[in-house]
């Protein structure tokens, strides 16, 4: 298999969302939409729909490149960083800058749909978990 395709077979594993899942609550899914080389050096645009279930969270983490999402349905609460959670619903954007902790957790009943955008130094994992404070 090319290194490339390595890459992206790796990268879309990640996407499958097994790395962001806190022990019971449901698992967040993506489903890799777009992966492939960015016009800017060694930069990869990865574009995914996201899901999380009713009840679930998308814990505290990292991305190593900016996320630019959009919210199809449902209603999640949003922290990034140190700033206080925002609700945000269907039909609203959100940009989380390169580096900034930030989570996610489903409100209400319906699951929360996104349409996520991650711009990816290549060879990077696209997230990365923050530890939880001890």
């Amino acid at each position: 298999m090319h290194a490339a395709h390595r890459f992206y077979f790796g990268l879309a594993t990640l996407l499958a969302g097994g790395t962001l899942a806190l022990a019971d609550t449901p698992q967040l899914q993506r489903k890799l939409l777009l992966s492939e080389p960015s016009a800017q050096a060694r930069v990869d645009v990865v574009q995914a729909e996201v899901t999380i279930p009713v009840g679930g969270v998308a814990p505290l983490h990292t991305h190593p490149g900016d996320e630019a999402s959009y919210v199809i349905s449902g209603t999640v609460e949003l922290r990034v960083g140190d700033k206080p959670p925002i609700e945000l619903t269907a039909g609203q954007a959100f940009h989380i800058p390169a580096g900034v902790p930030h989570s996610a957790r489903v409100i209400g009943e319906v699951p929360v749909k996104l349409a996520g955008t991650w711009f990816v130094a290549h060879g990077q994992a696209l997230a990365t978990p923050v530890p939880a404070a001890q």
